[in-house]
């Protein structure tokens, strides 16, 4: 529960600054929700490409991945951190 919170509050993060920065309300909505499309669509190739390991920092939907959690190896602190 703690992973997916911490999930949470950055995309929560990312969307308000995005919100913040953007004039137009429209825009903002198009970008967050781009982005997070954009992310889990990263993800998704990371597990189907093994070359693309290295680019797991770069989606949050990697930072804490469920199978990883619920077989009792809990959070990484480099994500955590990072």
């Amino acid at each position: 529960m703690s992973a997916m919170l911490i999930l949470q509050l950055l995309f929560l993060t990312i969307g308000s600054a995005i919100a913040a920065i953007s004039k137009k309300t429209k825009l903002a909505v198009a970008i967050s929700t781009g982005l997070l499309l954009m992310t889990y669509i990263l993800s998704i190739a990371i597990d189907l490409i093994e070359k693309l390991t290295l680019l797991k920092y770069l989606t949050p939907f990697k930072y804490f991945e469920a199978k990883i959690v619920m077989n009792g190896n809990g959070l990484e602190r480099k994500f955590i951190i990072l």
